[in-house]
């Protein structure tokens, strides 16, 4: 990326802090050279190689480190926001956690490379696929329709980390080099194409074993999303419903179960791929000792926000005193660097759904049914065993109370998983109000 900012932005652009850092005339979209990635010659001669370029794409998705997009997103705008605290002392990380990055930033431009690498893997198999007649349709459809799908997520992820973005939809290593960045309002249009485009393409069964590769509702779950983002609220009900009525998919009754592989709540997870190893995010936030100070904890803000009997707490959390000091930990990943793989990255998963469905519903004034909806999540996280833990959300509250639920329970429900946090705020117009505390 060619700039020479250096100045630190004021919490009243927060939101726009990585916009600025690419406010250029130009950005450098940095990949690996073409030779690199996929040709149609070597790559599609069959279903099985075409299947096997596809796969090399998820490879680019579930690294060990935070070079991967996934993880990266999550950790990144986990800092930027009033979710994770930093205590180490790397100086990329403490420009996150106090929102002064600069465009040397190691994390900044790794993060940047690896999304754009992954937006060339699939211009480049989707390019592939429209000359491969070798192919047969189903195949054609399926590996067409989970590209489709990774580009739309990669995108999602860049516009709301930097704003404009250089959208690039073809193959053309050279002429993509040097891109004008391209208004967020048009990104948004490439990305409801996409899933629009996914969703006709997939099939409602996942393609191999587990729930690791795209298939018709997890289109539909990430359209559910994506309307809710772009205020459309009777497109992302009827999506939502769409996944939640299917009769795939259902609440774990235990906590402990959800980043399974065998989560039945899962519709969207990333199997690691590096030997050795489970989640990025468990080798990153997982304390690496009892006795070392974790690298990142809950922000107190956060930790504020959990009411008397929760137990995500005792479930998704882990204390760690070090000098007398207690550093509350995610916890949701409890496996980084070990051999045998356990546990797999979510991207998506049900109890999202219910809760977009009920912010869905409550903006069309549908109180009770979203109300019904949050509540199916406040009863899984109930301790029966305490008394008055989580009581259920009254029917009777209004509009703008109901909203304010939905966004708590987002904010508890889905921690440090994605950049769930810093996309609601933004969307709802409400970062540099909390981040100005």
């Amino acid at each position: 990326m060619k700039s020479t900012i250096t100045n630190k932005f004021k919490m009243a652009s927060l939101s726009m802090i990585l916009a600025q850092v690419m406010l250029i005339s130009s950005c450098k979209v940095d990949v690996e050279s073409p030779n690199s990635l996929i040709t149609k010659q070597v790559a599609f001669s069959n279903d099985a190689s075409a299947t096997s370029a596809l796969l090399g794409i998820y490879s680019s998705i579930s690294g060990i480190n935070l070079n991967d997009p996934t993880s990266t997103v999550t950790i990144n705008t986990g800092m930027m926001c009033d979710e994770l605290l930093y205590n180490g002392t790397a100086s990329q990380n403490i420009e996150y956690a106090t929102n002064s990055v600069t465009p040397s930033n190691a994390f900044l431009q790794g993060h940047w490379a690896a999304i754009y690498k992954v937006i060339y893997q699939c211009n480049q198999l989707l390019d592939a696929l429209k000359s491969a007649d070798q192919i047969s349709s189903p195949t054609k459809n399926q590996l067409g329709g989970e590209a489709m799908f990774i580009r739309a997520l990669m995108y999602y992820y860049l516009i709301n980390e930097f704003g404009d973005v250089p959208l690039v939809i073809s193959p053309d290593y050279d002429n993509s080099q040097e891109l004008a960045r391209t208004p967020v309002v048009n990104v948004q249009q490439q990305i409801l194409e996409d899933l629009l485009g996914a969703k006709a393409s997939l099939s409602e069964l996942y393609p191999t074993a587990g729930r690791v590769r795209v298939n018709k509702y997890a289109a539909s779950a990430f359209l559910a999303k994506f309307y809710l983002y772009l205020e459309k609220f009777a497109e992302s009900e009827t999506e939502a419903s769409a996944v939640i009525s299917s009769g795939q998919y259902s609440m774990e009754t235990d906590l402990a179960n959800v980043f399974l592989p065998v989560s039945k709540e899962a519709i969207l997870q990333i199997m690691p791929s590096a030997p050795g190893y489970n989640t990025a995010l468990g080798n990153n936030l997982i304390p690496s000792s009892a006795t070392a100070v974790p690298n990142y904890s809950l922000a107190s803000s956060f930790l504020n926000t959990l009411e008397l009997g929760d137990k995500r707490k005792n479930t998704w959390m882990i204390d760690r005193v070090v000098k007398g000091k207690t550093y509350t930990c995610p916890y949701k990943y409890k496996l980084g660097r070990v051999a045998a793989v356990t546990e797999y990255t979510m991207i998506f998963r049900l109890a999202d759904l219910y809760l977009v469905r009920a912010e869905a519903r409550a903006q069309q004034d549908k109180i009770h049914d979203a109300v019904d909806d949050l509540n199916i999540i406040r009863s899984r996280a109930r301790d029966k065993s305490v008394a008055g833990a989580l009581p259920e959300v009254l029917t009777t509250i209004s509009k703008q109370e109901a909203l304010t639920a939905i966004a708590k329970e987002r904010r508890v429900e889905l921690f440090a998983e994605a950049p769930n946090r810093w996309i609601d705020l933004k969307r709802t117009g409400q970062l540099n109000a909390v981040m100005s505390v």
